[in-house]
């Protein structure tokens, strides 16, 4: 991508989604959840931010599918139903 494709990409991010930032209390839970459930801290880190941004359901392909976290998230690997 070029920049003004990603400037553009961002903005429309800006328009459709809430945007959260990266407090301390979100670095302090991706911690607990880091330890707990035995994430690397990337993906700690985008779990906490989820959870503290009260999502349900979040999608990713490198996480494990079907793992509820907290009792309130649920990580679904979007690929699986996809046949090639």
């Amino acid at each position: 991508m070029i920049e003004e494709q990603i400037q553009t990409l961002i903005a429309e991010f800006a328009e459709g989604c809430e945007i959260l930032p990266v407090s301390l209390e979100t670095l302090q839970y991706a911690a607990k959840l880091r330890d707990r459930y035995s994430l690397s801290f990337w993906d700690s880190l985008i779990v906490a931010s989820a959870i503290l941004g009260e999502a349900s359901i979040l999608y990713s392909e490198d996480m494990q599918n079907g793992l509820i976290i907290e009792n309130t998230l649920q990580i679904v690997n979007p690929f699986l139903a996809v046949k090639i």
